[in-house]
């Protein structure tokens, strides 16, 4: 897999691993009140801890293979999120009864989209979705 996941002939969108090294360019994308964890934590953990924890539990899915979702830039300017891992590792789904599993496949879960305002309606998310599933394919999706 290249470092590039998905391009939008919108616009020159570059979509890529959200590895520790681009996290900071995550925050400025991504719902800080929740920062992806609502579905990768149980109900009770996420309710226990703070914003500041769900951003430590990112930061070091971050450092993690695989990375838990992509980012997708305009030129330099990240402006969306999109997040994602296989289901076993989303522990609320994994729980749900409104979203049961259907079989024992190890099927990966998109969970979050972020497109910053201003970005909208550009193809961001179509772009975050194609990388998704580049990188999902990339590692045994």
């Amino acid at each position: 897999m290249t470092e590039d996941t998905g391009h939008s002939a919108v616009e020159s969108i570059v979509v890529r691993a959200a590895t520790i090294g681009r996290f900071e360019d995550i925050e400025p994308v991504i719902d800080r009140s929740c920062w992806c964890q609502w579905w990768r934590q149980t109900a009770g953990e996420f309710s226990r801890d703070s914003a500041q924890q769900h951003r430590a539990a990112l930061r070091e899915q971050c450092a993690a293979d695989p990375v838990p979702g992509v980012v997708a830039y305009l030129g330099d300017l990240p402006v969306g999120w999109c997040g994602f891992g296989p289901r076993s590792s989303m522990r609320r789904l994994e729980r749900s009864r409104t979203i049961p599993r259907i079989d024992h496949l190890p099927v990966w879960s998109i969970v979050c989209f972020d497109v910053r305002p201003g970005y909208r309606r550009r193809g961001i998310a179509k772009g975050l979705l194609a990388g998704a599933i580049d990188y999902a394919r990339a590692h045994g999706a």
